[in-house]
């Protein structure tokens, strides 16, 4: 099946949105055996800090993937890239400050959805990787 262009960031957000879902399950399945809801929601945070700046970086990258010059794609994957850290490093801070969780779990939890995430893409295409 061939993706065009403009399907692209719909489609690594739903990407993104499925590891994020695979992660979370895990995370409510685990906290309903163990009953530990405050590590639960740590991790949910910890998913929720990953998901919302990778599906920013995915859609302001690849809306514009065939449309401009390598050079203008360059300039905004830097950008794209320095503004999902800063969310990333402003959502950590604002999470330990404001909330009680568990620091560890919260790092796990932004961890745990990205191996998922990459996981999922090499499986996806692993006879790219032969």
């Amino acid at each position: 099946m061939v993706v065009s262009k403009t399907q692209c960031p719909l489609d690594m957000v739903r990407q993104i949105g499925g590891a994020s879902l695979i992660a979370a399950a895990s995370a409510l399945f685990m906290g309903g055996i163990f009953h530990a809801w405050q590590i639960v929601c740590s991790l949910l945070l910890g998913i929720f800090l990953w998901m919302l700046p990778s599906c920013y970086f995915a859609n302001k990258l690849f809306r514009h993937l065939g449309k401009i010059s390598p050079t203008s794609l360059l300039r905004i994957f830097y950008r794209a890239e320095i503004t999902k850290l800063l969310l990333s490093g402003i959502f950590f801070v604002m999470m330990i400050k404001l909330l009680s969780v568990n620091i560890p779990v919260l790092i796990a939890g932004y961890f745990v959805p990205q191996l998922i995430f990459w996981a999922r893409l090499i499986m996806k295409n692993k006879e790219a990787l032969i």
